[in-house]
């Protein structure tokens, strides 16, 4: 199949689209609780662990989203999240990324115990985005309103990650991170894949 991964051709987007149409997209109702949301009580909100395994961040009592940001994030499942990286990325870890398939164009040490002047960084990166993409690996995945990701940064990244990658769809841009180093990079375009 020769899809060009980034360059999301109106094939690639009807696929994205078609992997996501299972309700799970779209604008939250008030007081909707998606499949594997739970209330404990109207400040707090439970997610599924069994259903997505990567909730355990977002059910920590450190993590500082609120009830309502959590309510923002659309979880896919592991078949959703793994159809969806095998659409974009070449590669089935992070760590065997070939260097084909990017161009870092900046790298950056962000303090995790400095969150704020930190954030600047995905700030600066994510101007004029709504939504990214969130992948912790090939099975773990959301749909992440920029300003979350922006807020709230080292409760989707953490140090000892070597599998999270922010896909900023609508720039061909993608952040990823080893320990505290982060990289800003451009996807370049495949083909024949």
């Amino acid at each position: 199949m020769n899809t060009t991964p980034m360059n999301l051709t109106q094939q690639t987007h009807q696929r994205i689209i078609s992997l996501m149409s299972n309700g799970k997209t779209g604008v939250w109702v008030k007081n909707l609780v998606a499949p594997g949301i739970y209330f404990m009580n109207r400040k707090s909100v439970i997610l599924d662990e069994k259903k997505y395994p990567i909730a355990w961040r977002f059910n920590s009592k450190d993590c500082s989203l609120s009830f309502k940001e959590k309510r923002q994030i659309v979880f896919l499942g592991a078949e959703e999240s793994e159809n969806l990286w095998n659409v974009i990325f070449p590669f089935d870890h992070l760590m065997n990324m070939n260097s084909s398939f990017c161009f870092v164009t900046e790298e950056k040490k962000l303090d995790f115990d400095h969150h704020q002047e930190s954030s600047l960084f995905f700030k600066n990166k994510l101007v004029d985005t709504s939504s990214i993409f969130f992948f912790w690996g090939k099975k773990a995945s959301a749909i992440v309103p920029a300003d979350l990701l922006v807020k709230s940064w080292s409760d989707f990244f953490y140090p000892s990650d070597e599998t999270s990658i922010a896909l900023i769809v609508n720039r061909q841009k993608i952040i990823y991170s080893y320990e505290e180093s982060f990289f800003y990079a451009g996807i370049v375009e495949q083909q024949n894949r």
